[in-house]
Order: structure tokens, then C-alpha cells, then sequence
């Protein structure tokens, strides 16, 4: 099976070249509900603040730039790296933020 590349950000995502970049699109959200990491981020994010934790804190933790913790924070989804680095991402940043409260 080839692969095609695609760019995003300066780095590099391969996928089955049987499918092209729109289907890709289509297919990500399948897999990536917004309504349910919304709410998921929301919550966390309130956790976040109550906590007074410092989103350097997360991001030392996590290697997530804080630049996409804020894109997180936000909802701003589309300008995350694509799948499934963007649910990675957010997945990592609740765990995180999750733990940092128990203390």
C-alpha cells in the first residue's frame, strides 16, 4: 500500500493513499465527537482554574506547547495537528490536570 503525505505545521502525517484529504476529514470526526471533549475540556479547564495550576505546569508535564493547550482550553479544535495527535493531546491535558487536583 503507498502512502501520501500530509503537511501540517511543519511536520509530516502519512495516510492510505486510497483516501484523499477531504474523506480523511470525514473520517476524523467519526472518531473525534466535539460535544463530548467540549464539555470533557470545560470541566477540566474549571478544575484547572479552581486549583490556580498554571498552564507552564501542564505543559512541562505533558510537552505540550502552550500555545496548543490554549488552542484546547479555547475549543479550537481545527488548529490542532491532526488525528489522532489532537485527541492525544486533549486526552493527556485532562489526565494531567486531573492528577494535579488530587494533591
Amino acid at each position: 500500500m503507498s502512502l501520501v503525505s500530509l503537511n501540517h505545521y511543519n511536520r509530516s502525517y502519512f495516510y492510505p493513499d486510497d483516501q484523499t484529504q477531504e474523506n480523511l476529514s470525514d473520517i476524523t470526526r467519526l472518531h473525534f465527537d466535539e460535544n463530548e471533549f467540549q464539555s470533557m475540556i470545560t470541566e477540566t479547564l474549571k478544575k484547572r482554574k479552581s486549583a490556580n495550576i498554571d498552564i507552564q505546569q501542564i505543559s512541562r508535564q505533558t510537552k505540550i506547547s502552550n500555545k496548543n493547550l490554549r488552542l484546547i482550553e479555547q475549543l479550537k479544535f481545527d488548529a490542532l495537528p491532526p488525528m489522532p495527535v489532537k485527541k492525544a493531546f486533549i486526552l493527556q491535558y485532562c489526565k494531567v490536570v486531573k492528577n494535579l487536583t488530587r494533591l
